[in-house]
């Protein structure tokens, strides 16, 4: 969704909707994947997400399916357990 919609996303509305969950480990994924499809984001909008990182390390993939193995994204405190052909598997970035 990210990568189709990028040209017509509000980052500021999305970063504030995302803000409102309360759930640290929804910004740091939204966050790891605007980077990892290196979409626009403003850096307004970043700085939204960024401020609700908090401490702790999120798995980008459920560890019971995917494991606790991967790379690990400093960032946005993220680590990637999830194949890159699965990730982008409905994507063009590939």
């Amino acid at each position: 969704m990210l990568v189709q919609a990028k040209g017509r996303l509000n980052w500021k509305q999305l970063a504030e909707y995302a803000s409102r969950f309360e759930s640290r480990a929804l910004v740091q994924r939204l966050g790891y994947l605007v980077d990892l499809l290196e979409l626009p984001i403003p850096s307004a909008a970043r700085k939204t997400l960024k401020a609700q990182l908090g401490h702790g390390i999120a798995y980008l993939g459920q560890p019971r399916q995917w494991h606790i193995g991967g790379s690990y994204d400093a960032a946005w405190q993220v680590v990637d357990n999830v194949p890159r052909h699965e990730l982008l598997a409905e994507t063009k970035v590939q």
